[in-house]
C-alpha cells in the first residue's frame, strides 16, 4: 500500500501520455466487492511499468515510483450503496485514483465518462467486482510492449472465482500459450469482452465510445470497431488471468432482468448485428469470416433456452414477439453455413433449426443402407440414425420384454407421424413390432416457442421364446418411407443399464440383457448352448467399475456395498420380506408414520419393516422408542433398500426410491436399486 504524497509526477519527455495504463471502472452497487478489485490493482507487481519510459523507445531508463504509472478512474454510476463513498476513499489516499460521479446511466455511460479522464497508453476495463491476478499488469504491458506494431489488443484468459471455479469457455485458444492471433485466417478465435483486455489509446481516442443504447453487445460492438477500422490481431497473453466473479446470488437474476429490458430485443439486433453487418460491408464490401462467426456466436445464445421465450412473451406482444423472431430469423443470413456449423455452444438441432430458418424449407436427405444424411448446399447436418434414442424403463415378466422410451427426429414434414418400430432378430428368425406412440408426453426439445427436435415417446413388448439362446433388438423409424435403425441409444436415470461402465447388465427372470451399440441383446440362462452364468456377468461388470474407478474412493466402496448385496444374495436365503417405510427425510407425523404403527400393531411374521428418516430431527428419538429405525442415506439404509421387497412412503421424491440418486454412485446400483416394489401412500 502506498499513501497520499505531494510528489511531482515524474514522466519520460518522449511520451505523450502521463501513465502507462488507464484503468477505468464502472462502479454501481459492489460495495462488497469494490475494494477486492481495487486492491487487485494496487498490489500489482509491476515491475516491468516501473521501466515505463525505457519501455517506449528502449533508449532511456527512469526509474518512477508504483502510484505513477498507472491511472485509476472508478466511476460512481449512481450507486445506490456505499460504493461512491468507497471510491471517494480510495480516491483521497492515492494520488493515482480518481473518483467520478454521475447520475446512473449503464455500465457503457459509466465507461464512456471515464475516457474523459483517461490519459494512459493503454487502457483497461475492469468489472468493479472483479479482479486481477497479481502479475496480470506487468505481463499484459510487457507483451504489448514488445508486440505493439503487432496487434491492435491484448487479452488474458478469464477464470471464474467465488460462486464457481474453472476457465471460461472461450480460454480454448489460450492453449498454445502466448501469442498474436490474425482473424483473418484465425476467424473462430473470437474477443468478446473488454474487462479482460488492453487497449491501445491511440484506436480509441478521440471518438470511439460505448454504444449506450445497448444492453448486452457492447463489449463485442466496441471491440470489433477497432478490429474493423485497423488490422484485426490481438495478442494473448496466457501466463496471467482476469479473475469473474460468479456471485452466489443476483448475478442470475440480473441477467434475467436484462432479458425484461425491450432493448435486449430490438436494440440489440439493430444496434449490433444489422450495424456490424453494414459496417463490414462499408469498409470491406463484404462480410469477413471473422465478423460471420461473432454474429453466430452472440446470436447462438438466443436459440438455446427455450425459457426465454416466455420471458419475451412477458415483455413484448404476441405481435411483437413475431416480429423480433422474424428479424432474428434474417440475421441468419449475414452468416456462411459453415460458421454457423462451426458454433460449439450449441447442439446439432439448434444448428438445424437455425438452417431451417434461415432457408424457410427442409433440409435435403441421402438415403444410404438404413440411414439418411441431411444437408443444407455443401454443409452436412448429420445423420438420422444419430438423433438419439433415450431408453426409460426396461422390463422382463412372464418371458416378454418391455421397453419404454423416446426417440428425437427431425428434417421431415411431419415428424409426429413417423412410426417407430423394435427388431428383434434370434438364430432362426427376424420380426419388427411396432411400438405404441404416447402423443400425450413431450420430451421434445423447443426454441423461442417452436419444437426444433421432436420425440417420439414410445412402448412396446416383444415376446422372448425360452428356446431360443439369443435375441438382438434394434430401434428403427420409418423416415419418409425408409427405414432407419437408430444409433445413437442412452439410458435415462430408471433404466437399469447405464453406460458409464462397460459390461453393464440387467438381469430377470432367467434373461440377461445388455447394450453394445447399437442393439440390445437378451441372453437365456437357461438355455442349453449358453456360455456364462450370472456370477460371470457380475464378475465383467466389477472389472469394468475397477478398471475405470480404481482410484476413486467412493466408488470403490459403493462396489463393496453391491459386492455384499450378491453375496448375500448368493449364500442367505431371506425368511421374512424387508419392508422400508418413510416420510419427509427430517419430518413424520404423516402416513408413513401412521402406516409404520399400523404395522407395529399388525406385527406380521413374515415382514421385517424399518422406518428411514434423518438421525438429526427429533422423531429419530421418537419413533426409535416404538421400532426399528434407520438413518436416511447410511450405508444400513442403502444396503436394506437393496434387499427391500417393498419400499412404502408419503412421498414420491427420488431419494425415497433410490437413496443414491444425487450420488456419485448411482451408476454402479442402476440394476438392482429399483428393484423393490413401490406404494404410495396418498393423503386422505
Amino acid at each position: 500500500m502506498f499513501n497520499k504524497t505531494g510528489n511531482l509526477l515524474l514522466r519520460c519527455s518522449d511520451s505523450p501520455y502521463e501513465y502507462a495504463v488507464s484503468i477505468i471502472m464502472a462502479v454501481y452497487n459492489t460495495e462488497l466487492f469494490l475494494a477486492e478489485a481495487v486492491d487487485s490493482i494496487i498490489d500489482q507487481q509491476l515491475d516491468s511499468i516501473n521501466n515505463f519510459c525505457a519501455c517506449f523507445e528502449h533508449k532511456s531508463y527512469q526509474d518512477i515510483r508504483f502510484s505513477e504509472p498507472v491511472q485509476v478512474i472508478l466511476v460512481d454510476d449512481g450507486a445506490l450503496d456505499n460504493s461512491g463513498k468507497i471510491c471517494d476513499a480510495y480516491a483521497e489516499k492515492y494520488d493515482f485514483i480518481t473518483a467520478v460521479h454521475k447520475p446512473n446511466g449503464g455500465v457503457s455511460s459509466a465507461r464512456n465518462k471515464g475516457l474523459e479522464y483517461a490519459k494512459g497508453k493503454y487502457l483497461n476495463f475492469i468489472d468493479s467486482d472483479d479482479k486481477f491476478k497479481e502479475n496480470a499488469l506487468s505481463k499484459m504491458f510487457t507483451y504489448f510492449e514488445a508486440n505493439y506494431n503487432k496487434m491492435e489488443i491484448a487479452t488474458m484468459p478469464i477464470v471464474f472465482f467465488d460462486a464457481a471455479s474453472g476457465n471460461h469457455w472461450l480460454n480454448e485458444k489460450f492453449k498454445k500459450g502466448n501469442r498474436i492471433i490474425d482473424l483473418r485466417s484465425e476467424y473462430n478465435a473470437s474477443l468478446l469482452f473488454v474487462n479482460a483486455s488492453f487497449f491501445k489509446a491511440e484506436l480509441v481516442m478521440p471518438d470511439l465510445r460505448f454504444d449506450e443504447t445497448l444492453v448486452t453487445g457492447e463489449d463485442s460492438k466496441f471491440i470489433y470497431t477497432i478490429f474493423l477500422r485497423n488490422n484485426c490481431r490481438f495478442g494473448l497473453v496466457a501466463d496471467t488471468e482476469y479473475r469473474y466473479r460468479r456471485r452466489s446470488k443476483g448475478e442470475d437474476s440480473a441477467i434475467q432482468a436484462s432479458k425484461l429490458n425491450r432493448n435486449f430485443y430490438f436494440d440489440y439486433l439493430d444496434g449490433f448485428i444489422d450495424w456490424i453487418a453494414a459496417y463490414s460491408k462499408e469498409l470491406n464490401g463484404f462480410i469477413p469470416k471473422y465478423v460471420q462467426y461473432v454474429i453466430a456466436q452472440q446470436l447462438q445464445w438466443r436459440f438455446v433456452q427455450d425459457k426465454d421465450a416466455a420471458i419475451a412473451k412477458s415483455v413484448l406482444t404476441d405481435e411483437e414477439f413475431e416480429q423480433y423472431k422474424q428479424h432474428l430469423f434474417d440475421e441468419l443470413r449475414f452468416v456462411d453455413d459453415d460458421i454457423l456449423l462451426m458454433q460449439k455452444m450449441i447442439f446439432r438441432e439448434q444448428k438445424l433449426y437455425m438452417l431451417m430458418k434461415k432457408y424457410n424449407t427442409l433440409p435435403s436427405c441421402e438415403y444410404f443402407d438404413n440411414d439418411a444424411n441431411l444437408y443444407y448446399g455443401n454443409s452436412v447436418i448429420g445423420l438420422i440414425s444419430s438423433c438419439y434414442t433415450k431408453i426409460d424403463f426396461i422390463n422382463i415378466h412372464n418371458d416378454r420384454l418391455t421397453i419404454e422410451g423416446y426417440t428425437m427426429i427431425h428434417g421431415c414434414e411431419n415428424p409426429y407421424d413417423t412410426k417407430v418400430f423394435i427388431s428383434a432378430s434370434s438364430e432362426s428368425e427376424n420380426t419388427m413390432t411396432e411400438c405404441e406412440i404416447n402423443h400425450e408426453r413431450d420430451q421434445s426439445v423447443y426454441s423461442l416457442g417452436e419444437p426444433i427436435f421432436h420425440s417420439l415417446c414410445f412402448r412396446c413388448t416383444v415376446p422372448l421364446d425360452k428356446l431360443k439362446n439369443k435375441y438382438q433388438f434394434g430401434i428403427f423409424v420409418d423416415f419418409n418411407n425408409h427405414m432407419i435403425q437408430k444409433k445413437d441409444i442412452r439410458f435415462n436415470k430408471f433404466s437399469p443399464i447405464n453406460t458409464a461402465y462397460d459390461n453393464s447388465y440387467y438381469a430377470e427372470n432367467g434373461w440377461v440383457i445388455k447394450y453394445s451399440k447399437p442393439y440390445l441383446t437378451a441372453v437365456n440362462l437357461f438355455s442349453e448352448s449358453a456360455s456364462a452364468n450370472l456370477t460371470d456377468y457380475e464378475e465383467q461388470f466389477e472389472k469394468a467399475v475397477e478398471r475405470k474407478d480404481k482410484n476413486n474412493r467412493r466408488i470403490m466402496n459403493a462396489l463393496k456395498l453391491r459386492k455384499k448385496f450378491f453375496a448375500y444374495q448368493s449364500i442367505y436365503h431371506k425368511k421374512k420380506d424387508i419392508w422400508l417405510i418413510s416420510d419427509r427425510v427430517n419430518l413424520a407425523g404423516d402416513n408413513g408414520e401412521a402406516f409404520f404403527l399400523y404395522m407395529l400393531e399388525k406385527n406380521d411374521p413374515d415382514v421385517d419393516f424399518y422406518f428411514v428418516i434423518n438421525e438429526n430431527c427429533p422423531d429419530y428419538e421418537r419413533l426409535s422408542e416404538y421400532g426399528k429405525v434407520v438413518i436416511q442415506n447410511s450405508q444400513q439404509h442403502k444396503f436394506l433398500h437393496l434387499m427391500a421387497d417393498v419400499i412404502v412412503s408419503a412421498h414420491a421424491n427420488e431419494y425415497v426410491i433410490d437413496p443414491f440418486f444425487n450420488d456419485s454412485t448411482t451408476n454402479v446400483f442402476r440394476d438392482i436399486v429399483f428393484r423393490p416394489k413401490y406404494v404410495f401412500l396418498q393423503h386422505g
